[in-house]
């Protein structure tokens, strides 16, 4: 287990995609410390491209999520505090990083110990 996930995000944060639909991107409900995972959603009102990937604070890749074309609704990912290659990330800071419905977004993650 790679440890602890803190996820600090903007619940419910709004922005729009390429085609002005809103997109609703959330993180955690409390922000708090979480038990080896990290569990966002988002939540397209139109299908749209979704690219996304874990950084490290030099803004290398770590690990990549996601990436294609989702429907319209909403769709949950998970970081288990792995890289790549299945190895458990150093505690540190990290970021979910990429473009939904053509919309750049961010969200920090601390991996604690």
């Amino acid at each position: 287990m790679a440890g602890d996930v803190d996820v600090d995000t903007d619940d419910d944060s709004m922005i729009s995609g390429d085609d002005g639909a809103p997109v609703s991107v959330a993180g955690p409900s409390d922000g708090g410390p979480l038990s080896g995972h990290s569990r966002t959603s988002w939540t397209l009102e139109r299908a749209g491209q979704v690219e996304l990937s874990i950084l490290d604070v030099t803004g290398r890749r770590v690990r990549h999520l996601v990436s294609g074309t989702f429907s319209a609704g909403t769709h949950d990912f998970a970081w288990d505090g792995r890289d790549d290659g299945g190895r458990s990330v150093k505690p540190g800071a990290y970021f979910m990083a990429g473009t939904i419905a053509g919309e750049r977004t961010s969200q920090r993650l601390v991996i604690l110990h």
